[in-house]
């Protein structure tokens, strides 16, 4: 009846556009229009350029209609319509409410989308605004759809259309603010991570100039030391108080050392390094050395990948990890030493590794321990941040490991939650396997204990120490306190000089440059640059 008619129209246009959501609201007005006329199937069909970007193909050729939803829900063979399509072409051109194809008209287009149509009845097509259109499957009816009856639906699907605009509208709102907010995290991580290597290198040099002037006094204390050592003197209660402050003072040049590992830009030896043979090894050393309590596993799955590093360095690093898990588990627990293939990190810009074929490889470091808050993982790769009682940490260790990952051109991560332990990721550039005929540089002969040695420092107890030590092993020795009177006495000691033993690093002239103006008078003489500091990239080749 007329009444039911108009029942089943209000019912229709209720339920198009009862949500923003795109498949939501598709369901809901084609599951009632299904219900309420009796069809057989439908779907929902859109241009491609009018899809949120993300949901969009990208498409080369001729537009697209693209399936976004359809009843019933059964797989199909096609996804996509062109618009060269001749029923779109029949919908944009005719401008009509709708385009209706008898069931021998309709069967080219129902054979083609086999599997969601049924091979009989007709097919009414609707348009949606002009940015898609809505197929419906007559099936078989008692009563064929007619004119009429398209002729009510069609502002009924006007408003459908109307409702979809909305919802492709709202998609695209929401993809543009997650892109927003993905970039601002992005930028934002970027930006942590350069105040963090900018920190870092600050800290690094103050670090390392502190630990370069405090070296200098060890280097005194150590040298007399040992000459003490060497030379047998004293009581055997003299002795071992030498041997215990010998070891001491190396003690306190190990931690000047690191100190000085924060201060390095680049690798001091670097070498290709075998990775899963190096976490072998320092579990090994791991499960000999701390807590029987703690386990110490391992899943290595890239035996044969090399990285380009200083292994003393690395094997460091490792250890310093593995000392930092076992003071996390003071009641035993589990460590976990994992390497993986990974993909180059997405958000940070690696020094000198621009080559998108560059490999990469991934350490995980997992404890089982009392793990971090979020403050804390904020400090804890900083030199000298420490939650250790006092006396029991320096808070280098885990600066160290940050500055020599840095160093080999990788990156560390840090994934850790208070009572759930946690997990330090390092991602570092592989490279090729060293050539295995390679042969190994055979060790130059020890020096005879005789010539004339010019050692060239800007530091008198160096001067002093250095003197007695090579006196000791049967030199002759004349010094030089700072780069300029070096010069001038190589100059005038060249006819008998057998070597020049040179610091690099002074304050009225450097190392390098003294080492050019002796090259214009001796080109010959050998020389030995000692330095405490990691001798960076630009200055070798002066050197």
């Amino acid at each position: 009846s007329e009444m039911c008619i108009r029942d089943r129209l209000y019912e229709l246009t209720l339920a198009a556009g009862t949500s923003l959501d795109l498949r939501a609201n598709c369901h809901q007005f084609i599951s009632t229009l299904m219900s309420r006329k009796g069809f057989a199937a439908a779907s929902v069909w859109i241009l491609n350029h009018s899809l949120p970007h993300r949901a969009a193909d990208k498409n080369t050729g001729p537009e697209l209609l693209k399936l976004v939803y359809a009843l019933p829900r059964i797989s199909i063979k096609r996804q996509t319509l062109s618009t060269d399509y001749d029923l779109w072409q029949r919908l944009r051109q005719e401008g009509a409410l709708s385009v209706y194809l008898e069931e021998r008209q309709a069967q080219p287009l129902t054979e083609s989308l086999s599997g969601q149509w049924k091979s009989e009845g007709a097919i009414a097509v609707f348009p949606l605004g002009g940015i898609g259109m809505l197929l419906v499957n007559i099936g078989v009816r008692e009563d064929p759809l007619s004119s009429i009856e398209l002729a009510q639906l069609g502002p009924v699907i006007q408003k459908f259309a109307t409702s979809i605009d909305g919802c492709l509208h709202h998609d695209q709102v929401l993809f543009e603010q997650a892109d927003r907010f993905e970039a601002e995290e992005a930028r934002q991580a970027i930006q942590h991570q350069l105040h963090q290597s900018q920190k870092m290198e600050a800290i690094g040099m103050m670090a390392g100039g502190i630990a370069h002037d405090f070296n200098n006094m060890l280097s005194v204390v150590i040298g007399n030391l040992e000459m003490l050592v060497l030379r047998g003197e004293g009581s055997a209660v003299d002795r071992t108080a030498f041997q215990n402050t010998l070891k001491s003072a190396r003690q306190a040049a190990d931690l000047t050392r690191q100190l000085l590992t924060i201060s390095r830009r680049d690798p001091s030896n670097a070498k290709p390094v075998a990775i899963d043979p190096l976490i072998e090894e320092l579990a090994v050393l791991l499960r000999r050395t701390i807590d029987p309590n703690i386990i110490v596993k391992t899943n290595l799955t890239v035996s044969n990948t090399w990285v380009l590093g200083d292994i003393s360095l690395l094997h460091s690093a490792l250890l310093n990890l593995g000392l930092n898990a076992r003071d996390a588990m003071p009641h035993g627990g589990t460590i976990n030493i994992s390497t993986s293939p990974t993909n180059a990190p997405a958000i940070t810009p690696l020094k000198g590794v621009n080559d998108p074929s560059t490999s990469w490889i991934r350490i995980d470091f997992s404890d089982t321990g009392e793990g971090m808050d979020s403050e804390t993982m904020q400090h804890v790769f900083d030199p000298f941040f420490t939650t250790k009682k006092p006396g029991h940490g320096t808070g280098l260790g885990l600066a160290s490991v940050y500055s020599i990952i840095n160093n080999h051109q990788g990156l560390i991560q840090l994934e850790s939650h208070p009572n759930e332990g946690s997990t330090f990721s390092m991602i570092l550039p592989t490279v090729a396997a060293p050539d295995e005929n390679s042969s190994n540089p055979t060790k130059s002969p020890f020096p005879s204990g005789e010539g004339l040695i010019l050692v060239v420092d800007d530091e008198p107890g160096i001067l002093e120490t250095s003197s007695h030590i090579m006196t000791f092993l049967g030199y002759k020795v004349i010094t030089a306190e700072g780069g300029i009177s070096g010069v001038a006495m190589a100059r005038e000691h060249l006819p008998d000089l057998t070597a020049l033993v040179l610091d690099l690093r002074m304050p009225d002239i450097n190392g390098d440059e003294v080492l050019k103006r002796v090259r214009e008078f001796a080109p010959d003489l050998p020389v030995i640059i000692l330095s405490l500091i990691h001798i960076s990239e630009p200055t070798r080749p002066r050197l």
